[in-house]
Formats: structure tokens, C-alpha cells, sequence
């Protein structure tokens, strides 16, 4: 995983963007770190959890436990991508 130096010396971890097709593949609720922070461009882990906590990250955050999830579809709304990738096989299978 990439890392980048802090200002305090301290090394903060980032992950690598995600690709679109990539985010169509998460599950239903994405956890913060790594996958959301991924879907949006790879923010530091920190940074996502400050955002998260402050209300100013990019889609809503749900708190479940001690863990933090955002919606697939609120992720694709804000990265500005269909709802379901155009090139998904939708034809129900003839039994």
C-alpha cells in the first residue's frame, strides 16, 4: 500500500483508486476504509475518518457497531456512474 509522510513525520497509509468497475463489484454497504476511501479517489485512512466524523465526507456515512459503511449506490451517484454498469448481463437464464 502506497504511503505518505505527515507533516508530524508519522506515515499515513493510503490505498490506490479504485477502478468503475471495481466500485460496481463492492458489496451493498462499503466499509469506509479501504474500499470507500478507494472509491473516491484513495484518501488516507485518517483523512476518511475525519471527514467521516466531521460530516463533510463526499456521501453519507452509517455507523453499524463500531464500524462506518457508505451505500454502493450513494458512491456511484457521487463518482457520477450509472446505477448498474452498462455492460451487465440483465436477461434472466430460460430454465
Amino acid at each position: 500500500m502506497p504511503t505518505a509522510v505527515a507533516a508530524n513525520g508519522s506515515q499515513l497509509t493510503r490505498v490506490e483508486a479504485l477502478t468503475a468497475d471495481e466500485v460496481y463489484a463492492l458489496p451493498a454497504l462499503v466499509p469506509l476504509w479501504p474500499d470507500a476511501a478507494a472509491a473516491l479517489g484513495g484518501m488516507s485512512r485518517a483523512g476518511a475518518y475525519a471527514a467521516a466524523a466531521s460530516a463533510s465526507f463526499p456521501v453519507p456515512c452509517i455507523k453499524i457497531g463500531r464500524s462506518i459503511r457508505v451505500r454502493r449506490s450513494d458512491l456511484l451517484h457521487f463518482l457520477g456512474l450509472a446505477t448498474e454498469p452498462e455492460h451487465s448481463d440483465t436477461r434472466l437464464l430460460a430454465h
